[in-house]
């Protein structure tokens, strides 16, 4: 990059093949390192050692609304409940449950805030079995309940007008 930098900066004869030909040097050995990296046997590994978790995430992000749990997952996966258990858990630093459960919080968060919707009705839309069980785990994330929650931003946006 300084090479070229210097040589537009000079104007020197043929500068402008001078770039392009630098340019082209770039793109070769980059070239190189991306198909080295890609067949790579250990970037192989770890790429294929992550696929029942991109899976497992998709699988959720469809359907987290639904009434999923591990069962489903594994289902889907192919896999057993205690392997997923393990596997989810060491690779991604939490729990399958704790991981359902913040994306059900994440979308209900955003229902909460965007209308008038009960927090009940914000439970069951996002998947949460009853208001208890969502303003429980509601709680524990955010540290109080929804209905305060969404009272304390409704509040936070009416300063800011």
């Amino acid at each position: 990059m300084i090479i070229i930098k210097k040589t537009y900066s000079d104007k020197s004869l043929n500068y402008k093949m001078r770039i392009q030909i630098s340019v082209l040097e770039i793109l070769y050995a980059l070239g190189n390192y991306c198909i080295f990296y890609r067949d790579n046997p250990l970037y192989i590994k770890q790429k294929d050692e992550f696929v029942y978790i991109r899976r497992s995430i998709q699988y959720t992000d469809e359907n987290f609304y639904k009434n999923i749990g591990l069962k489903e997952v594994t289902d889907y996966l192919g896999l057993s409940e205690k392997y997923f258990s393990r596997y989810f858990k060491e690779r991604t630093g939490e729990g399958y449950h704790q991981y359902l459960n913040n994306v059900r919080l994440h979308h209900a968060v955003r229902q909460l805030l965007n209308g008038q919707t009960s927090v009940l009705q914000c439970a069951l839309d996002n998947g949460f079995p009853n208001v208890k069980s969502f303003i429980e785990c509601f709680k524990q994330n955010y540290g109080c309940t929804p209905g305060k929650y969404r009272k304390y931003i409704q509040r936070k946006l009416d300063d800011d007008i």
